[in-house]
């Protein structure tokens, strides 16, 4: 796992989480440690550190399966940041999660219409970290594998 902010891509990132809230990185940090996975996580503090992340990745490729986005982030908000993705050429097609501690009906059905695919409740025990991480983790192999089969393919598939 990569808990640096550094912009340089790595080969085939799964799954990347954006958090702002350093206790809840640490968490997830410590979760996933204790999971048996080969999956590769990386987290980061800022919406910022995302962006430069993915403008750094030289290749489709590099780019990540799933993005997870917290909702409440200064500077660039979860909702903000999905709308950039989508209007990036090429960044729209990465299916991105939004999680919160707090989400209102009225803010997950606007999430999900600006291109979300899914939303959910930031979990409050170590356990509950750790059944979202694994959903998580699940849902990034199925959408890695899509996405490299649609390259092999040459289809594109379209996202939210």
């Amino acid at each position: 796992m990569i808990t640096e902010n550094s912009p340089l891509p790595e080969p085939d990132p799964c799954l990347i989480l954006v958090d702002d809230d350093p206790d809840d990185l640490e968490i997830v940090a410590d979760v996933y440690a204790g999971l048996n996975v080969t999956n590769k996580v990386k987290l980061l503090n800022s919406g910022e550190a995302l962006m430069e992340f993915l403008e750094a990745c030289d290749q489709d490729s590099q780019l990540p399966s799933l993005i997870v986005l917290d909702y409440n982030m200064p500077r660039l908000s979860g909702s903000t940041l999905l709308m950039l993705l989508k209007k990036d050429q090429r960044f729209k097609r990465i299916p991105v999660a939004v999680y919160s501690t707090n989400l209102l009906p009225d803010i997950e059905k606007q999430l999900i219409e600006d291109g979300a695919m899914f939303c959910r409740k930031k979990p409050t025990t170590e356990a509950q970290v750790r059944q979202l991480l694994i959903e998580f983790l699940s849902l990034a192999d199925i959408f890695h594998e899509s996405m490299i089969g649609n390259r092999e393919s040459g289809t594109v598939r379209q996202g939210g």
